[in-house]
């Protein structure tokens, strides 16, 4: 059992069949805009067809030299469940820095990927405990991510909210 305000961060990779059913249906909508291709454009990201989802939703940039993770969009259940507002920051510049480390190295791995990542992630901070599913989706114009689309759903809200830490 941990302490009530213990700073602590898990996380485990899942296969894709343990999503979510929020989860496989915003992978569905994702693998609709890849089709045949290897990675769907990040241009073919239309947020109408994942209304449902806009505010568990931020989408980053990979850069490359050197590498890091841009966010360009934060959902707004995720700046109220962090507290703070990413965008046109590095992932990895969040607080707590070791939350944010960790959530960087988890996310970084799907940066070399071209099929979505699904992680089961437990961590607290503060006298919070947040559970849940992420689920990392690539976008790139050849088979080289240089987009990601991040969903995180939280298992303990029957709609996947986050909810206000303030």
């Amino acid at each position: 059992m941990r302490d009530e305000g213990e700073l602590y961060y898990e996380s485990r990779r899942l296969p894709a069949a343990e999503a979510v059913a929020a989860a496989q249906r915003v992978r569905a909508v994702w693998e609709g805009w890849r089709g045949s291709r290897p990675l769907p454009a990040r241009r073919q990201l239309d947020p109408l067809e994942l209304r449902d989802f806009l505010g568990l939703l931020y989408l980053l940039e990979i850069k490359h030299q050197p590498f890091d993770l841009i966010c360009r969009l934060d959902g707004t259940d995720i700046v109220l469940a962090s507290n703070q507002d990413q965008t046109d920051h590095s992932l990895r510049d969040g607080e707590p820095a070791m939350i944010y480390e960790r959530v960087f190295a988890d996310v970084a791995q799907a940066a070399e990927a071209v099929d979505p990542v699904l992680w089961l992630v437990d961590h607290g901070h503060d006298g919070h405990r947040f559970r849940y599913q992420r689920l990392v989706l690539p976008f790139g114009e050849a088979e080289r991510p240089e987009w990601l689309l991040v969903y995180n759903h939280n298992l303990d809200h029957p709609r996947g909210r986050f909810r206000e830490i303030r």
